[in-house]
């Protein structure tokens, strides 16, 4: 039995009219994060058996409610083929958004693709080699001159999870994003959808010392080697001072 999909609209409302902006090398993208998108993006909207029409919100609560079993008994019953892609996406989605910061910026470019948006974030599971996309869609060819440049505000559209590169293979572009900020009133400030990272970027806006994290493995080994290296250093005198004391 299991509460996944609960928990991830339960965590995704925090965020709930969040303004980001998202800064690549070349680009600067804002994009509004809305509770009624999450649907899409996990692809509950395949509950039903017609999906063209359909409340977003509506799904958004029916499926809160409910353990991901009975959830994914309807998306077999109306959609089967859609099955497996909606358990990936589940499986994935927060851990994607939480490491947002090491997507890439990269066009649309599948041939026959059924995804209107322009552009994707991607992430890479080297383990199960799999590409995390997460859809971006202009907003009304929107963009806004601003004073530090231009900044195309988008919406998201969907995320999948796919084992190639079909979407992106022929992209121009492929950009490491370099900051994530949101807004607090007209400031700009770090954020990330993880809460470990945020809480760490206002700890540090606030000009507090960071909550101390748990040592890397590395940090463990280098650690070891150190007191390793004072023991080697010291043994020899305290041999000697041994082999002193049974002289007297």
């Amino acid at each position: 039995m299991s509460y996944q999909i609960h928990n991830i609209i339960k965590w995704w409302d925090k965020f709930n009219d969040t303004t980001l902006l998202i800064s690549t090398q070349n680009k600067q993208i804002e994009i509004n994060i809305m509770r009624n998108k999450l649907p899409h993006l996990l692809g509950l909207h395949y509950i039903n058996k017609e999906t063209k029409n359909y409340l977003a919100m509506q799904i958004r609560n029916f499926c809160y409610r409910r353990k991901d079993e009975e959830i994914f008994k309807l998306i077999e019953e109306n959609h089967p083929k859609k099955l497996e892609h909606i358990k990936a996406r589940v499986k994935t989605f927060q851990n994607f958004m939480k490491n947002l910061e090491e997507a890439y910026l990269v066009e649309n470019t599948h041939p026959k693709s059924k995804i209107s948006s322009q552009h994707f974030f991607i992430e890479k599971d080297s383990k199960l080699d799999e590409y995390y996309h997460l859809s971006l869609l202009t907003i009304n060819g929107s963009s806004e001159l601003q004073d530090f440049g231009v900044i195309n505000k988008k919406e998201l559209s969907t995320y999948i999870v796919e084992h190639d590169k079909m979407y992106f293979q022929k992209s121009k572009i492929m950009e490491k994003l370099k900051k994530i900020e949101c807004y607090e009133g007209e400031k700009l400030v770090p954020f990330s959808f993880d809460e470990n990272k945020q809480r760490q970027y206002t700890l540090a806006k606030k000009g507090k010392l960071t909550v101390k994290e748990k040592p890397s493995i590395m940090a463990k080994i280098k650690e070891y080697q150190e007191k390793e290296s004072i023991k080697a250093r010291d043994k020899p005198l305290k041999q000697a001072k041994h082999e002193k004391g049974q002289e007297l």
